[in-house]
Parts: C-alpha cells; sequence; structure tokens
C-alpha cells in the first residue's frame, strides 16, 4: 500500500466486497473441491507471476491510477484470496489438540512481512523508484510462495459434517456479530497503515523512520499472533478474541494525543499485538462455534467484513483528514474500534450447535 501512496499520493484502500452468502457459496465449492496447493498456485500465480499476469508486476506498468484498483486491488485481493484462506482452512483441519496455537504460528508469517517488507520498500523505492520495486517484489513473491503452495497438503484428518448448512450458520447469531464487529473495527483499523507514515512526515519523521511505524505494527502483530493464539487454549478463545478488539480500539487514543514519534512507536505496537491476536483467533473461533469441516468457506465469509470495512473506513478518514485535519480522523477510528468491541459483548462463549 505504501507502493501505491507513493505512485499516486492518493490515500485510499483499495478492495472489492461480495455478499457473504454468495460467496461462502463460491468459497465452498472451491475450497471442498479443489487441493490447497492448487489454489494457493492459482492466487499467488494471479497476484505475483511475471508480466503476463495481473498483480504486482501489472502494478508496475500503470499510467493511470485507476488501472492499479484493477491490478493491485482485484488482481492481488483476488491472489491474496486464493492463497490465505484455504491454507488456513488446512491448518485448522492439521491440528485437533492445541489448535488454537497451530492458527497462531500460520498467521504470524503475515506479521513478518508487515514488519520487513515495508520499510525494505520505502528504501528500495528511494533507491530503484516504487515501479521497480512492484516488479522486484512480484518476482520474489512468486518465487517463495509457488514454493509453498508445492508442499501444502490436504489434512489427514476427517471430521464430522457440519451441524449445519454453510448458509444457515451465516445466519446465526454469532456469525453476525462476528461479521458487525469486524466490518467496524476494520474500518479504523486500516486508517494507520494509509496515513500513519504520512502522519508522522508531517511531523518530522524521514521516509523510512515512516514506513517502519507500519512495520512495527505488523511485527508487534506477530506477538499478538504468536503469544495469545497459544494463550487462548487455556483462558478460552472467545474471551481473548473480545479482549483483542478492544485493545485495538484503545490503542487510538495513543495515536490521538501523539506528540512524539516515540508515542507513535507505542501506539503501533500495541495496535499491533491487538490487530494480530484477533486474526489470529478468528479461525479458532470460527472453528470453536462451527467445527472445522467448512472452515474454508465460513473464513471467506467472514473475511468479506474486511473488504467492506476497508471499503468505508480509510476514505472517510481521508476525506476527515482533508477537510479537518489528522485529530477528528483519528477519533473516528477510535470511535469504530470501541464500537466493534461494544459489539461482541453479547456474543456467547460456547456455541448452541443450532442456528438462530
Amino acid at each position: 500500500m505504501s507502493l501505491l501512496n507513493s505512485a499516486a499520493r492518493v490515500r485510499k484502500d483499495d478492495s472489492a466486497t461480495y455478499p457473504p452468502r454468495r460467496l461462502a457459496r463460491t468459497a465452498d465449492v472451491i475450497v471442498e473441491n479443489f487441493a490447497p496447493g492448487y489454489l494457493t498456485s492459482l492466487g499467488l500465480g494471479h497476484a505475483t507471476l511475471e508480466q503476463d499476469n495481473p498483480g504486482l508486476v501489472m502494478t508496475s506498468m500503470i499510467n493511470q491510477l485507476w488501472i492499479a484498483y484493477l491490478t493491485y486491488g482485484v488482481g492481488v485481493g483476488l491472489g491474496i484470496a486464493c492463497a490465505y484462506v484455504p491454507t488456513v482452512a488446512v491448518v485448522g483441519g492439521w491440528f485437533l489438540g492445541r489448535r488454537n496455537t497451530a492458527l497462531g504460528i500460520a498467521v504470524a508469517g503475515i506479521g513478518c512481512g508487515t514488519l520487513f517488507v515495508a520499510p525494505i520498500c520505502a528504501a528500495l523505492i528511494q533507491r530503484l523508484g516504487w515501479r521497480e520495486t512492484f516488479a522486484v517484489l512480484g518476482f520474489i513473491s512468486a518465487t517463495i510462495l509457488f514454493g509453498c503452495a508445492a508442499v501444502v497438503k490436504r489434512p489427514p484428518v476427517h471430521v464430522a459434517l457440519a451441524p449445519f448448512k454453510i448458509r444457515e450458520a451465516i445466519g446465526t447469531r454469532a456469525f453476525k456479530l462476528l461479521y458487525a464487529s469486524s466490518v467496524l473495527s476494520s474500518m479504523g483499523l486500516f486508517t494507520p497503515f494509509v496515513f500513519l507514515p504520512a502522519f508522522a512526515r508531517d511531523h518530522g519523521a524521514s521516509e523510512v523512520a515512516a514506513a517502519t511505524l507500519v512495520g512495527l505494527i505488523g511485527g508487534a502483530s506477530v506477538v499478538g499472533r504468536l503469544g495469545l493464539g497459544a494463550l487462548a487454549d487455556r483462558v478460552g478463545v472467545v474471551r481473548l478474541y473480545k479482549l483483542c478488539y478492544l485493545v485495538v480500539g484503545v490503542s487510538f487514543t495513543l495515536w490521538l494525543v501523539a506528540n512524539s514519534y516515540l508515542v507513535l512507536v507505542a501506539f503501533a505496537l500495541v495496535l499491533g499485538v491487538g490487530y494480530g491476536g484477533y486474526v489470529a483467533l478468528s479461525p479458532a473461533v470460527l472453528a470453536h462455534f462451527y467445527g472445522t469441516q467448512r472452515l474454508g468457506s465460513l473464513l471467506g465469509a467472514l473475511y468479506t467484513s474486511g473488504g467492506v470495512g476497508v471499503l468505508m473506513g480509510p476514505p472517510v478518514a481521508g476525506f476527515i483528514i482533508g477537510h479537518s485535519g489528522y485529530r477528528w480522523a483519528i477519533a473516528f477510528s477510535l470511535t469504530t474500534g470501541l464500537a466493534s468491541y461494544l459489539a461482541l459483548l453479547s456474543l456467547a462463549e460456547k456455541p448452541d450447535g443450532r442456528p438462530n
């Protein structure tokens, strides 16, 4: 995202959204009938394969911003969806005991990527330019991730069929609460990914130091994904999931009162821990309520909530910044973050096993 900001200085996130029920039907067919390695390679090829495919490398060749919404927003977005959801679902199927810990380790890779790639990209842009940086990232990610696709396998554990159909599961009160809270949280969560570096630069930070803040969010999220995923096995996955949402919401108070780079660092670290925690726990929460038989389909449906939130949040924040400045935009993110926690308060900690 920092690359597109460098290319166009347009502070908007690009996400496509689909109705959860329609996506669940589609995901159910795809995830259940294709090998995870095939889907992963399909997604990575669509997102990162050299110059014959849309995605990162195609974005390096754009000459108008609207084309980036197709190559980056749609191309990379579809690639990530094909790669991420099936592989997370596979991990949930491989592990019965300490599943929360395993899922936390699996999704920690995202935080590691954010930690290292954000400052590396800032340095590469300064040295090579944003076009060449996109091309480099496309080549490297394709090489690494196709290797991963070659070794991923279906889980050997055959669990019982889900107690109700996907559409019925999506209609339950628990899923509706999870979806609503994720929409609200995503509206504020991704605002610092878009605007925090610019805020830091406006307050005297260098380009690399500003980009490092996004890396710190990713690095702290690794702690949240690993530590809180393991902790959920002991204290309860739903209870800890709610706490992560509260941490994300409250963290924006640090950004709101920030008057130095160190306070911004503290904000990035606190936000990252909470963000990493609930990302790691989302698959575990779904498995807790609905089992693992159709976990990939349910994850795909739930993750559309992030697209809905991102589609609304950063553009609204950008509008507020343009008219009233950063503080009101940060207050908007603080409000949506706390609202996401409030939406989860009535979520039961034990599944009742019946559609509501």
